[in-house]
Formats: structure tokens, sequence, C-alpha cells
């Protein structure tokens, strides 16, 4: 029967599966737009939970941020911006 619902998915695994994925990923930038555009992943970005130190630098100092980009995944710390096969590979998201 025809309900009047159409349900439709438009988010590929991959991206749900950064979203499902305790990712966060440390700036410290005055300008956040310029700051992120440059990173390789910047595509994927929305799909991340994101904090500029220079906004709020006590949660960066809480979790021993000291250098930018920071990317803190599944409790991992890597301090470097990565490639998406870097994230595909910490994350376990294909």
């Amino acid at each position: 029967k025809y309900t009047g619902f159409l349900v439709v998915e438009n988010e590929n695994s991959f991206e749900k599966c950064l979203l499902d994925t305790k990712i966060i990923f440390y700036i410290n930038s005055k300008d956040v737009s310029a700051t992120l555009e440059k990173m390789s992943l910047f595509n994927y970005l929305q799909y991340i939970n994101i904090h500029n130190c220079l906004e709020n630098n006590k949660i960066c100092l809480n979790n021993g941020i000291t250098s930018f980009p920071t990317w803190i995944i599944n409790n991992n710390k890597i301090q470097r911006d990565i490639s998406l096969e870097e994230l595909k590979q910490a994350t376990g998201c294909e």
C-alpha cells in the first residue's frame, strides 16, 4: 500500500561509520574555515567533531593537545594531518 512516506538513504556507509565512531579533530586557528579547507580530509570534516583550541583552550589542555592538527580517533592520538586511507585504517570504516 502507498503510505505517503518515502525512505531514502542519503548517507553512505563510510559517512555513517564516521558519525558512529568517536573522532575528535583539534585545531588552533583564528580563521577556522581557511584552516579546514587546507586539510586533506576537508570533504569528511562535517562528520567529525571539531574543537578549536583558540576558542576553548581548557578542553585542549585537559586532553594533552600540544600540536595541531591533532586527531583523537577511538582514544588514539595522531598529531598531524592524515590521509583518507589513514582515517579508514584508524576508524575501521570502509
